[in-house]
């Protein structure tokens, strides 16, 4: 990779002269439990597996890793699945998918690496040496990544960088535990709120195949309350995002119970295929109608008008009967836990695959009808502490913004601390 314009006191640095392989086989005992480590996509950390007997692994090889190893995963390493290994994965170990690194701590900072791999150049870096097909199948060429050459700032100004960057890191973690304690908060007010309405706690309840709610509330079939349920279209897509002006066809991941996640999925649809029936509108409620065992049957509430956007096959519009019932109201009880716990009983499909829920068994689904009046208040109540959650959110992402600009002057050298 060329550098035009790198700092008179930068090098270019190939990898194998300050990063060296380690590998530490493991003697498998046959009745020894053995905890290995995997290592998340796009820089989100090492993830631990369920504990497995020596004799489990076949003829299987792992390694221990230690604190301080950077690590990688192979087949992903080109789309940022890079880690360091800290005093929580002590006593862990890691397949030959996972090799294992030492820095040369004179030369290189450690977390400078891992930052390094993290940015955007050194994801193409990654890329470079990831050789393989169409798709996710790609495997990193060991060899070839100690080959790479990075820029590389004196030690001292490596540590000044990811001190930086590790306080940006900390103000993002504190908007993130604010969005938490925002969303537990809001958790524990739909729960009151289902159980005993808006009055105190005090008032009678009673026990429905939905769990405690009002006594003056009735239970019925999610059919009653609505005007009608209706599919998406599938139609063929181009492989990029669409554009705020181009129509495109919304992902069923999009559908999440924090809001419609539609900028980023959004696939720009074939003009010949656009058809503006299925176009998506402010106050629809959507629903997944095939997903994970996750995220199926995750419900939202349109809060704004997405631009051209078509709902998919994979995705539900409920259409609500307004004289029955208040869309927004609506999308919050089919949010709660024990209606999420309805809906995935009705999911089909394997526990390990994609799951379906199909129209009929939607329609079937028990609910709770207030009144009208009452219905809106609630949504009122819980649209203000989604109001505040989406006022950190936007807040956290500034942030991310932010650090990224910041991440690439600084590990560029165009800005120096």
């Amino acid at each position: 990779m060329k550098h035009k314009y790198l700092p008179m006191d930068w090098n270019l640095i190939q990898l194998g002269s300050v990063l060296k392989k380690v590998r530490r086989p493991v003697d498998i005992d046959p009745d020894e439990e053995y905890r290995q480590i995997g290592i998340r996509s796009h820089g989100k950390g090492i993830f631990h597996k369920e504990p497995v007997l020596g004799r489990d692994l076949g003829n299987k090889s792992i390694f221990w890793v230690k604190p301080g190893d950077f690590v990688l995963n192979i087949v992903f390493a080109w789309e940022g699945a890079v880690a360091v290994v800290t005093d929580a994965e002590l006593g862990m170990c890691g397949s030959h998918r996972f090799p294992t690194f030492v820095v040369n701590p004179d030369k290189l900072e450690l977390d400078y690496l891992l930052l390094y791999f993290k940015s955007q150049e050194g994801i193409v870096q990654l890329e470079s040496v990831s050789p393989g097909g169409a798709g996710r199948n790609k495997t990193l060429s060991q060899s070839d990544f100690l080959r790479l050459k990075i820029p590389l700032p004196p030690i001292d100004e490596q540590r000044r960088i990811t001190k930086v960057l590790r306080d940006a890191d900390a103000h993002i973690a504190h908007v993130e535990a604010q969005i938490e304690a925002a969303q537990a908060v809001k958790r524990g007010v739909m729960q009151r709120l289902f159980t005993y309405g808006l009055a105190d706690e005090e008032t009678p309840t009673k026990h429905t195949r939905i769990g405690e709610i009002p006594a003056g509330w009735e239970v019925g079939q999610l059919g009653q309350l609505l005007h009608s349920i209706e599919a998406g279209r599938s139609p063929q897509a181009l492989d990029r995002p669409a554009e705020d002006d181009e129509w495109g066809v919304l992902r069923v991941s999009a559908v999440r119970p924090e809001g419609l996640q539609a900028h980023e999925n959004k696939a720009v649809i074939d003009p010949q295929h656009i058809n503006s029936a299925y176009e998506i509108h402010e106050g629809d409620v959507l629903i997944s109608r095939a997903n994970t065992f996750e995220l199926v049957g995750l419900v939202t509430f349109v809060e704004d008008t997405p631009p051209r956007l078509m709902l998919s096959d994979k995705t539900l519009r409920l259409v609500v009967n307004r004289n029955f019932s208040d869309s927004r109201f609506l999308s919050y009880f089919l949010q709660s836990e024990p209606m999420r716990q309805q809906i995935i009983d009705n999911a089909t499909g394997t526990s390990a695959g994609m799951k379906n829920i199909s129209q009929d068994s939607i329609l079937r689904l028990p609910v709770a009808c207030p009144d009208l009046g009452e219905q809106r208040e609630i949504a009122a109540i819980l649209s203000a502490h989604d109001a505040t959650i989406r006022s950190l959110q936007v807040e956290a992402e500034s942030l991310r913004e932010v650090k990224r600009g910041l991440m690439q002057k600084l590990l560029s050298g165009e800005v120096r601390v």
